[in-house]
């Protein structure tokens, strides 16, 4: 019985002996190369929006309209009347890009009015347009504040922020 044991041991360990030790998986492998590939692309996705992000906000300061809604609020001695400003300022501005925008697209395809005449009509219109929608978004606003001290309560938070 021991001999037999031996012998199949013997062959077992011959046979290991003769294969390669490789334990190269394709499988495997392509399972790794698409991790990589995957992390790799997020990772330039939150590179492009961290870019992205950094451009706005440095668009936003070049423009005036955080350090001038700043300025307003701390003058005013109110984060509301801050915020406002904010508001009105980047909706009117992004009003009246669009507004440009549009009416020099239209302009383009229509030639209604020559490109002078349209890009000044377009940009009134979307000023225009702008601060409507900035005093319905701060109605909205004002709207939301009054059903959240309904609902929470005279917070401290909303003391603290002079709302």
């Amino acid at each position: 019985m021991y001999r037999f044991l031996n012998i199949l041991s013997a062959d077992t360990s011959r046979a290991l002996a003769e294969q390669p030790q490789d334990d190269f998986s394709m499988g495997i492998a392509f399972f790794l190369l698409i991790g990589v590939v995957f992390s790799l692309i997020c990772i330039g996705i939150g590179i492009v929006l961290a870019v992205l992000v950094v451009l706005f906000l440095v668009g936003l300061i070049s423009m005036g309209l955080i350090s001038g809604s700043v300025v307003i609020g701390l003058y005013k001695k109110s984060f509301l009347k801050g915020l406002k400003a904010f508001i009105r300022l980047s909706v009117i501005t992004g009003g009246l890009l669009t507004g440009t925008a549009g009416l020099w697209t239209l302009n383009k395809f229509t030639h209604w009015w020559t490109t002078k005449s349209a890009i000044i009509t377009g940009a009134a219109a979307g000023m225009l347009s702008g601060y409507i929608l900035s005093v319905f978004i701060f109605f909205l606003f004002r709207r939301v504040q009054a059903y959240l001290k309904v609902q929470f309560g005279d917070h401290r938070i909303f003391n603290r922020l002079k709302l």
